[in-house]
């Protein structure tokens, strides 16, 4: 939610104005993505919109962590998984290019393109207006995650037949978010949710199950369940 109520909207055929967000929260146990609109009708009305989140995807930090711990054990070096965890973030060392880190990253921006080839927007999605993606929770920090995420998304959109333009117009969402006072993006990153939940302008974002494609000649309806 806080994101979603900052990010930069431009203004299409039919709106006053559209911001398009795509949620990475890549957690301790799982990882979760959703697809999140936010519109300003041309009577200046602010919609909020989500879209059918993805099934949970049960690969995330703690397993990127243990894998870590598992690879300075084979080599000699008895570290806690505390410690591993904080190597994760904080110590990048020789372990970041190593095969289960790549595939690490793979598995979980694969799962990310899936996602955004299936949501069902068929008519913002494909605006010629950026895809703006946040990446919340602790392991999003993870070298490299963010910019396969971005290539992977990139790829889904070509596959929906969107063309070059529209499909290489995504935004890594990078401002700080007001009136949140940490140290560290990472800090940022991992109290995203929480604070997300308990927005006071939660009920306000509304479901959509669809959004169909605009017909030609026609103002914006949105499909509402």
């Amino acid at each position: 939610m806080p994101y979603l109520r900052h990010i930069e909207l431009q203004s299409p055929l039919g709106l006053q104005g559209l911001g398009k967000l795509l949620v990475v929260d890549v957690g301790a146990g799982s990882t979760d993505i959703g697809y999140m609109l936010r519109t300003i009708n041309l009577k200046k009305k602010e919609n909020l919109f989500y879209f059918t989140p993805a099934e949970t995807l049960r690969v995330a930090g703690d397993e990127l962590t243990g894998k870590i711990r598992d690879y300075h054990l084979t080599g000699g070096k008895n570290i806690t998984f505390q410690e591993a965890e904080a190597f994760k973030i904080t110590k990048i060392d020789d372990w970041i290019d190593k095969p289960f880190v790549n595939n690490w990253r793979n598995t979980i921006s694969e799962y990310v393109k899936q996602y955004i080839v299936v949501v069902p927007d068929e008519r913002w999605l494909q605006a010629d207006v950026p895809l703006q993606i946040i990446i919340t929770g602790g392991s999003g920090f993870v070298p490299g995650l963010t910019d396969e995420i971005k290539l992977k998304v990139s790829e889904g959109l070509r596959s929906k037949g969107l063309n070059y333009k529209i499909a290489d117009n995504i935004r890594l969402f990078n401002v700080l978010v007001p009136n949140w006072q940490f140290s560290t993006r990472e800090d940022y990153a991992r109290m995203a949710v929480a604070i997300g939940s308990s927005d006071r302008d939660k009920p306000s974002l509304k479901y959509l199950p669809k959004m169909d494609p605009l017909e030609k000649g026609h103002t914006y309806k949105p499909h509402i369940m």
